[in-house]
Order: structure tokens, then sequence, then C-alpha cells
């Protein structure tokens, strides 16, 4: 698996990691490790990029939880943080997903990721979701 990682101005400064590859055992510490290294260097707004990955594991699921809780608690411990989601939202203000394939999108909505995750098929439409 490859992961290009881009900065993108919207409302607020976004880092897209783009997905090369399936996201499997074998390939989510990788994703994990380079999202951790983003967020380190001060990402806060994480968007996803699978247009390139056609599939997704229970591993690749839990990278993503970790990503939701791990960008959840950042934003608790800084007030202003920036936050767009209304309070009664339950999707993430910090984490959006970009152009799932439809095994990809089928796999992340039986597990009920969609309840909790942005899910976007254009890159713009995505950026003005922060």
């Amino acid at each position: 698996m490859e992961i290009v990682v881009s900065q993108a101005d919207a409302r607020v400064p976004v880092t897209v990691l783009s997905v090369h590859g399936q996201i499997n055992a074998d390939t989510a510490p990788q994703l994990q490790a380079e999202a951790e290294k983003a967020i380190k260097a001060g990402a806060r707004h994480l968007l996803l990029d699978l247009t390139d990955a056609p599939y997704i594991s229970s591993a690749g699921m839990r990278v993503l939880a970790y990503l939701m809780v791990l960008l959840r608690k950042w934003s608790d411990e800084n007030k202003d943080a920036g936050k767009r989601a209304p309070e009664t939202s339950r999707h993430s203000p910090y984490l959006k997903l970009l152009n799932a394939s439809p095994d990809v999108l089928r796999a992340l909505t039986m597990v009920g990721f969609d309840l909790f995750l942005d899910i976007h098929s254009d890159y713009q439409t995505a950026l003005k979701a922060f």
C-alpha cells in the first residue's frame, strides 16, 4: 500500500491521505502510522481519499475508529478546535472519507461507520464539510 499525504485549504487546514491499495491486516498499521505522523505534525482535520483503495478489512475499520477517538480527544482538550458539526451530530467534524468504492462503502455501511463519518464522492464537497 502507498499513502500520499497532501494539504488542502478549506475553512480549516485539511490533511489529505490518499490511500493506494488494500487496507487489510498487513497494511492497516501503515495507515495508522501515517495518520499519527500527520497528527503529531499538527494535522487536526483528516480526509482519507479511498479512490484507489478497493478493499477495507476489520483491521482498517479499527484504524478509522482509533483516528476518530484520537482526533476527538484532541478537540476535547482544545476547546477552540473549530468544530463545525452541531453538538447533536454524531458525525466526526475531524475525519471524513472520500470516494469509497462500492465494496468499501458496503462494508463501512454494514458495520455502521456511515453513522459516524461523512463519506463523500466529490473532493470539493468533502473539503466544504470541514
